[in-house]
């Protein structure tokens, strides 16, 4: 995975973790 600031590390997984989920979905889309 990424690695993030501490501080900002509750916003930024939540928004990393969705990316690679759609990122994921996409792969298999298509």
């Amino acid at each position: 995975m990424v690695d993030v600031d501490k501080d900002t590390m509750g916003t930024t997984n939540v928004y990393t973790l969705y990316t690679s989920y759609m990122y994921r979905v996409i792969i298999v889309l298509r």
